[in-house]
């Protein structure tokens, strides 16, 4: 996932875009583009994906580095580590 643009609309929403890469098994990756609110305050997160048609809903931790989503209508959770994050635990 890559945010490609953050626009705050007010003290308590931005609008964010960017595209985002996902793979089904060993098939090429599709990448596609998403748009989405923040709520600046709780950081909870919304984006709705384009192709598939897909709804996430989740939170950016306090630190910023983490964002977890979940699959609107489904229960599993997706983790979207920050890569320097990441490094410092591999």
């Amino acid at each position: 996932m890559v945010v490609e643009s953050i626009v705050q609309q007010s003290q308590e929403h931005a609008e964010l875009s960017g595209l985002v890469e996902s793979a089904v098994g060993s098939s090429l990756p599709v990448v596609s583009e998403f748009v989405g609110i923040v709520n600046l305050e709780t950081r909870e997160i919304s984006l709705h994906q384009t192709h598939p048609d897909h709804t996430y809903e989740g939170q950016i931790s306090e630190n910023g580095r983490v964002m977890v989503l979940r699959r609107v209508a489904q229960s599993q959770l997706i983790y979207l580590v920050h890569e320097e994050t990441l490094a410092h635990f591999v």
